[in-house]
Formats: C-alpha cells, sequence, structure tokens
C-alpha cells in the first residue's frame, strides 16, 4: 500500500506572512525556491570571510 502526500507550494506573500508569524524562528535559514521553503546548510567559516571581502 502506497501512500500520496500533498505537496503544497508558497507564493512570496504567504512566505512572508509565516515569517512575520513567527513560523521561522531567527536562527532557521530556509529560503522560498519555485514555491517550496527549502533548509538551508549553516554558513562555513570562509563565507563571513568571502562576503567581508565582498562588500
Amino acid at each position: 500500500m502506497s501512500i500520496q502526500l500533498l505537496r503544497q507550494l508558497f507564493t512570496v506573500d504567504q512566505y512572508y506572512k509565516m515569517q512575520d508569524a513567527g513560523v521561522f524562528t531567527g536562527n532557521e535559514r530556509v529560503e522560498l525556491i519555485r514555491g517550496e521553503i527549502i533548509k538551508m546548510s549553516p554558513m562555513g567559516i570562509r563565507h563571513p570571510a568571502c562576503v567581508k571581502c565582498l562588500a
């Protein structure tokens, strides 16, 4: 027996409303890509240094 899961795609407006409502914590790194909310991997050691050089 197989179970089908429904996939919910979100709009940018819905994403911002969820963010304002506190659905995501301050430390949680998520991104909206093609309607899906994707959990991002944590930044490595080199990332802040590269951002600082670019700025």
